[in-house]
């Protein structure tokens, strides 16, 4: 999983938070996934939006719209490179 650069999982049914191994890694020494897209929109995800998806350098598209999310956007993620649409 080392070169994904993509991850859609919309419409799944997804439930939970956002796991924090997507932008931390997983395992020692692991880095954070090489993510371009990042699709979780209409699922059950819940809880806040992490601001740890600012650590993934090469995302440009965040869509997690149609959850249970809840707070606000973080700052780190509001990001000239990020899509403005991503609720």
């Amino acid at each position: 999983m080392a070169s994904l650069e993509g991850l859609f999982m919309e419409h799944n049914r997804l439930v939970g938070t956002i796991p924090k191994a997507l932008f931390r890694g997983a395992g020692i020494g692991a880095n954070p996934l090489p993510l371009s897209q990042l699709f979780l929109h209409q699922n059950e995800l819940s809880g806040t939006l992490p601001s740890g998806l600012s650590k993934l350098p090469n995302l440009k598209e965040v869509y997690v719209d149609g959850n249970k999310l809840t707070g606000s956007v973080p700052r780190e993620l509001c990001q000239e490179h990020l899509n403005e649409s991503f609720l």
